[in-house]
């Protein structure tokens, strides 16, 4: 049965266990925590300290440069203090390096310098090789921005922009929310629903704090004597895995969606009827399932911890307790049995197809070696 947002009662009990009981994880994270709305109001103080961070999937992926220059012509500032690649340093080429190595010279080693090795040549004249790699060591893909419309004045307003398709709000108050949401619309690629966005989302408390930054019970708790560079590493980390969660969350329903697709192929077999499904049908039903699948698996970091904390241990840390807490690898595990289970119905669908083909070519070519012999008898006789 569903609910009034098109939900069954089994989503809505799947929603609990996770804590996001129909409107996102904060409800399910006090919980958990212990401590719920009762017992802010019996400590008020800590109430007026206690703040938000939102996060939310909104696309599959978004046009950072081109929104970051809408953000910035409607108030907005961008903030650069998270690692972008070599800052301060000059690229160029040295078509030695290669000719040493491979032993080439001339035009060839140039072009080969061209796409293989680079140096890089630092401010103190320093230089050392550089291989190029496929992955991203930095934080190219995350657009950063201020704002001064604070939900509380105790602490300043941040959002964190994947280039994924996910953003996550600190400190922000509802009303810019709605507004940024409004002004990614334009920049996004495939856009999720937004009864889908709203519903998906992931709410965490946090408060400024002495001692060092850690989710504690379901609360994220930050030092308040660090740097405003360092706490937006920290922050960064947080969002990190909030945004991988609520990604997961949209992919979890696009599961669920083609599972309930795909319901009635088991029943009808189980009671011997005839399944219709063209062989385009089932074609189609494979390519979303291993485009869900390639997403999950392939184009995400649900698999591993991102490059931008090997050599960041504390905020390695930071991301890895609050994937813990968010269960992103259970998750992870669960939707894999899932798409495996899956995998193997399409499977089974597409091979009866193929024998009913098949079997369709063999009575064709019987029924072509009759119409001969019929053919050859009526020669004979008449």
């Amino acid at each position: 049965k569903l609910g009034p947002n098109g939900r069954s009662a089994r989503w809505r009990r799947r929603r609990r266990r996770r804590g996001g009981g129909g409107g996102g994880g904060a409800r399910g994270l006090q919980a958990r925590s212990g401590e719920g709305s009762q017992r802010l109001t019996d400590h008020p103080a800590a109430a007026k300290d206690l703040l938000k961070c939102t996060a939310f999937a909104t696309a599959d992926e978004y046009h950072l440069e081109n929104l970051c220059s809408d953000l910035m012509s409607s108030g907005y500032h961008e903030i650069t203090d998270l690692p972008r690649g070599f800052k301060g340093a000059r690229l160029h080429l040295q078509p030695c390096l290669l000719s040493q190595a491979l032993g080439c010279s001339g035009n060839m080693a140039t072009v080969a310098t061209s796409l293989c090795l680079l140096a890089i040549e630092t401010i103190d004249g320093e230089v050392q090789q550089y291989r190029p790699s496929t992955s991203n060591p930095d934080a190219s893909n995350v657009l950063v921005i201020g704002t001064d419309m604070l939900a509380k004045p105790n602490d300043y307003g941040l959002i964190f922009l994947f280039r994924e398709g996910s953003v996550v709000f600190w400190n922000v108050e509802d009303k810019t929310v709605k507004r940024t949401m409004q002004i990614l619309e334009p920049h996004e690629i495939q856009p999720y629903e937004i009864a889908l966005v709203h519903w998906e989302n992931e709410e965490v408390n946090y408060r400024i704090s002495d001692g060092h930054s850690k989710l504690h019970r379901g609360e994220i708790l930050l030092n308040s004597n660090l740097e405003p560079d360092e706490s937006i590493l920290e922050k960064f980390a947080f969002s990190n895995a909030l945004s991988l969660s609520v990604k997961l969350a949209i992919w979890e329903v696009s599961l669920d969606n083609f599972v309930e697709s795909i319901q009635f192929i088991p029943e009808m077999l189980k009671a011997g009827k005839h399944v219709k499904l063209s062989r385009s049908e089932v074609m189609q039903k494979i390519g979303e399932l291993f485009a869900l699948r390639h997403r999950i698996n392939l184009s995400s970091d649900l698999l591993m911890t991102p490059d931008f904390y090997w050599d960041r241990i504390h905020l390695e840390q930071l991301y890895d307790k609050t994937c813990q807490f968010l269960n992103i690898n259970r998750r992870v595990k669960v939707i894999n049995e899932k798409l495996q289970h899956c995998t193997e119905l399409t499977d089974l669908m597409r091979n009866h197809l193929s024998e009913k083909h098949g079997l369709r070519l063999e009575w064709m070519i019987v029924i072509l070696i009759s119409i001969e012999v019929l053919f050859e008898l009526a020669r004979v006789i008449f």
